[in-house]
């Protein structure tokens, strides 16, 4: 593997751990632990949207880093001291979705997170 793309891929990774947090920049349009910001759904349509204007190794590269990076932190987000308030997802408006959703949530999204970001590197035979 090229430098470069090692280097996409950790940068990545890093905003990939962070990304999840951005609700806490939007409190006024996003709660703590949205499902919008705790997910890969954006960042699978951004992807998928970027991937017909782009070719680009650096694109697959810079999705598969940030998918583990979302992988790694809803991995640390199921271990809250109790699963009450901030410690559940929630849906726009600020509507919990309760603890048993949550955690099915973020391990579901960690799991596909983790299953697309392998696959990715498998087929580009890294994995």
């Amino acid at each position: 593997m090229k430098a470069a793309y090692l280097i996409v891929l950790f940068v990545s990774l890093l905003a990939g751990l962070q990304f999840p947090d951005t609700d806490l920049i939007l409190i006024f349009i996003l709660d703590h632990r949205s499902i919008i910001t705790h997910g890969i759904i954006v960042p699978y349509f951004l992807y998928k949207y970027l991937a017909k204007k782009v070719k680009s190794e650096f694109l697959d590269y810079a999705y598969i880093g940030f998918l583990i990076g979302i992988a790694i932190h809803l991995c640390a987000d199921l271990f809250p001291k109790a699963y009450i308030g901030y410690a559940m997802i929630k849906l726009p408006f600020f509507i919990s979705i309760g603890a048993p959703l949550s955690i099915a949530w973020m391990l579901g999204n960690m799991f596909f997170a983790l299953l697309i970001a392998f696959k990715k590197l498998k087929d580009k035979n890294l994995g």
